[in-house]
C-alpha cells in the first residue's frame, strides 16, 4: 500500500514570492521472497526452493522546503531554496534513517529546483 501527502502554500511580499510545504509519502507492507529453482544438464528442473527475504517492510519519507523568488527588475529574477528530508525504512524491526539538507539557487528565476546535498547523513 502506498499513501502521499503534500501540501503547500505561498505568499507574495512586494517583488518576492516565498513559497512553503510539506511532502509526507509512505509504504507499508512491502514483501519479497527469493526463489530459487534448479535444472540438470539436460534442461529439466530438479529442485525448487524458496524463502521469504522481506516479511513486513515499510517506508516514511518526510520533506519539508522553502523557496523565495525575488524579481530584481522586469527582466532580472533571482530564486533559491532549502529543503530538508528524512527517509525512515524498516524491515522486521530493523530500520534505517537517512537526514539531507539541500541548496537550490536558481540566478534566472526559472523555477529549475537543482538540488544539492549541503550534508546528507545515515544513522
Amino acid at each position: 500500500m502506498t499513501s502521499r501527502l503534500r501540501a503547500d502554500a505561498s505568499r507574495h511580499w512586494g517583488q518576492t514570492k516565498l513559497a512553503f510545504g510539506v511532502d509526507l509519502n509512505g509504504r507499508f507492507d512491502l514483501q519479497a521472497e527469493d526463489v530459487t529453482i534448479d535444472f540438470d544438464t539436460s534442461g529439466a528442473q530438479t529442485e525448487e526452493s524458496s524463502f521469504t527475504t522481506i516479511e513486513d517492510a515499510r517506508r516514511l519519507d518526510a520533506g519539508l522546503y522553502v523557496s523565495a523568488d525575488w524579481a530584481a527588475t522586469r527582466v532580472v529574477s533571482l530564486g533559491g531554496g532549502l529543503r530538508y528530508d528524512r527517509v525512515r525504512s524498516t524491515n522486521q524491526d530493523r530500520a534505517l534513517i537517512r537526514d539531507g539538507l539541500y541548496v537550490a539557487l536558481d540566478p534566472w528565476g526559472s523555477n529549475l529546483f537543482d538540488l544539492t546535498p549541503l550534508h546528507p547523513t545515515e544513522g
